[in-house]
C-alpha cells in the first residue's frame, strides 16, 4: 500500500473496541466532533461500526476459506478498506491464505496478511469455522514466528457469500496503525490474481511450519479454555 505505516507505529498494545459505539475511537479519553458524528451514525446502525462496504458489480473471489490456496499457482484475493471508521484511510490492503477445511480433528488455519509494511510484516491468524468464517486467535509481525512472537487475540473473521468482502472484527483492537486503533477492518475485493508459479511480487510466503506452529498454539488455547471451564 502506498504511504503505508511503518510497523514500529503498530505495536502500541490493545484498545477496547467498545469505543466504536460511544465514539472515543482513538481511546484518548475524550470524544472529538468527528468521532461524535461517527458515533451517531453507528448508533443508527445498531453500533455495528460503519456499514459493511459493497463490492463492485460482478466482483467475486473464486475461493472461500474451505479451499487451500497455500500453494503457488492458486488464487489470491485482495481487499482494500478501513480499519477504523473515524481515523486512518480506506486503502489498507489485505489478503488471506487458508489451508482449507480438513476433517482431521486439527484446527484449520487462515492467515490474513495486512500489506504495505515492507520490510516488516503484519499478520492475523484465525481458526476456520466455516467456508465464510473464522475465529481470531493470534497476530504476529515476523515471517517465521517463534512461540514468543505469537500474540493472543480474539474476535471474528467473515467473508460474504461471494468472498467479495472481508471483515475482521477483533474483540479488542490488538494494535494501532499510525496511531489509529485496529478496531474493525472492512475490505472490499479489489483484485484477484492467479499467478503462474509465483505470487504477486513482495508477498510473504506463510510456510507449512508456521501454520503448524499456529495450529499448535490454537490447540493449546482450546485445551486451556476447556480446563478453565471445569
Amino acid at each position: 500500500m502506498k504511504g503505508a505505516a511503518v510497523i514500529a507505529a503498530v505495536l502500541l498494545g490493545a484498545t477496547n473496541v467498545g469505543a466504536q459505539c460511544r465514539g472515543d475511537f482513538d481511546n484518548n479519553g475524550s470524544v472529538e466532533i468527528n468521532e461524535l458524528v461517527v458515533s451517531v451514525n453507528n448508533a443508527l446502525n445498531n453500533c455495528a461500526g460503519s456499514p459493511t462496504p459493497t463490492a463492485p458489480p460482478g466482483g467475486q473471489c473464486p475461493i472461500d476459506l474451505s479451499d487451500d490456496n497455500t500453494e503457488d499457482g492458486t488464487p489470491d484475493c485482495y481487499y482494500a478498506g478501513r480499519w477504523n471508521p473515524s481515523c486512518g484511510d480506506d486503502k489498507q490492503e489485505a489478503r488471506w491464505i487458508s489451508d482449507g477445511i480438513e476433517d482431521d480433528g486439527e484446527p484449520d488455519i487462515v492467515v490474513v496478511e495486512l500489506l504495505g509494511f515492507d520490510p516488516n510484516f503484519l499478520f492475523l491468524a484465525a481458526e476456520v469455522t466455516s467456508p465464510t468464517s473464522g475465529e481470531l486467535f493470534a497476530w504476529f509481525t515476523v515471517l517465521n514466528p517463534t512461540a514468543d512472537d505469537l500474540n493472543d487475540t480474539s474476535g471474528t473473521l467473515t467473508l460474504n457469500d461471494s468472498s467479495s468482502t472481508l471483515v475482521i472484527d477483533p474483540d479488542q483492537a490488538p494494535f494501532r496503525i499510525n496511531g489509529c486503533a485496529f478496531a474493525r477492518y472492512q475490505g472490499v475485493l479489489s483484485d484477484v490474481v492467479t499467478p503462474s508459479g509465483v505470487r504477486r511480487a513482495g508477498l510473504a510466503q506463510v510456510s507449512p511450519a508456521v501454520r503448524e506452529r499456529l495450529r499448535a498454539m490454537r490447540g493449546a488455547q482450546r485445551a486451556r479454555a476447556n480446563f478453565e471451564r471445569r
